[in-house]
């Protein structure tokens, strides 16, 4: 099964899971505290331009907007506004940000009834620059993350190797924004595992169009648009899914797609890959680890997707002659042959064949 549809399925079934045992795993999963989910959403601004700041509050099995509770808004300890929660659970102000740099709000829960639940203050990060800055999007599962967000979900998840590295040599001289197919609701774990991790601080932005992280190419292409027109320097998008590279085509970046051979255990894992890879243009680079992100990005390197498709082809091949080397069970007849012809038939492009000389 592909790992995007895993991710997906996951996903789905994590939120039914929420949905069906209540606020208890709620609590441990995402952070929340008595059942309420409170966050806020990072954004990007120009000096002198005003710009919403949002937070929302969310309570109960399905995690629903709360409505009419107070929300006060503060940078450091003067409040700079206050607003009751809309039926949504939403409350923002509206401020203009005058000099560049990244200014952290915060936003609290002002009434007595939520205040028992020690429900903490959340951070809100405006990224406050010039329109002509320049940006790097990156995603996170599989990207920065080793892993899927269920490693994220139970604490096990850590970054892959030398992504940080690259990420701190990025924010020297660009703005990096952190865009993740992953539903809003797990917008504060997302921030707290990039702090824990110290990955440099920059805007996080997650999908608020499906609870169930569905149409992510779509909304990445969205976001991407919406930024664009704020901030038209938009250089390199990293992520490891076909939807990652679209949108970030679909917006004039140059994409980076790292892939995971590791990963691919199965042949038809392989093809699969392989049919995506040949679509694209050697336009878009086609890496397997951040070493190579960093040579894309500052030596100007070559990694183009022909010659990942080589690589690909290469290891369907050796994935086919693992299938043939296996042993069958006993009293089963050897499907080895003819799970080989099968997979011959998906890709007729794929040169040469793992039985001859056998």
């Amino acid at each position: 099964m592909p790992r995007s549809t895993v991710a997906l399925f996951t996903l789905v079934l994590l939120c039914a899971v929420l949905g069906a045992t209540g606020c208890g795993v709620q609590d441990q999963l995402l952070g929340t505290r008595g059942g309420l989910l409170f966050q806020g959403f990072d954004t990007l601004a120009h000096p002198g331009r005003p710009v919403r700041v949002t937070a929302e509050l969310r309570g109960g099995n399905y995690l629903s907007g709360m409505e009419g509770y107070l929300v006060g808004f503060y940078d450091l300890d003067h409040k700079i506004g206050e607003m009751r929660t809309d039926e949504d659970g939403r409350a923002w102000v509206e401020i203009t940000p005058f000099r560049p740099g990244q200014q952290v709000l915060t936003a609290r829960l002002e009434d007595p009834d939520v205040r028992k639940f020690a429900v903490e203050a959340t951070e809100i990060l405006v990224e406050v620059q010039p329109p002509d800055v320049e940006l790097v999007v990156l995603d996170l599962d599989w990207t920065l993350v080793s892993g899927g967000f269920e490693g994220v979900l139970g604490g096990q998840a850590e970054p892959i190797p030398y992504s940080l590295k690259v990420t701190e040599r990025l924010v020297q001289d660009c703005v990096v924004v952190y865009l993740t197919g992953r539903p809003t609701s797990f917008s504060q774990l997302s921030k707290h595992w990039l702090r824990k991790n110290n990955y440099p601080l920059g805007p996080v932005i997650a999908n608020s169009d499906s609870t169930l992280g569905l149409g992510v190419q779509q909304y990445k292409t969205s976001q991407i648009k919406a930024i664009k027109r704020d901030f038209p320097n938009l250089r390199y998008g990293v992520g490891d899914l076909m939807t990652d590279i679209r949108a970030y085509q679909a917006g004039g970046m140059h994409a980076i797609l790292i892939l995971h051979p590791d990963s691919m255990t199965e042949p038809g894992d392989v093809l699969r890959w392989l049919r995506d890879v040949r679509s694209l243009g050697d336009d878009v680079s086609v890496v397997e680890n951040w070493r190579q992100v960093e040579q894309v990005i500052y030596e100007q390197a070559k990694f183009p997707a022909s010659q990942a498709a080589s690589e690909l082809e290469k290891l369907a091949r050796q994935r086919m002659d693992e299938i043939l080397e296996q042993e069958p069970e006993q009293g089963e007849e050897p499907p080895a042959p003819q799970e080989v012809e099968r997979l011959r038939r998906q890709d007729p492009q794929l040169p040469g064949s793992p039985t001859e000389g056998r």
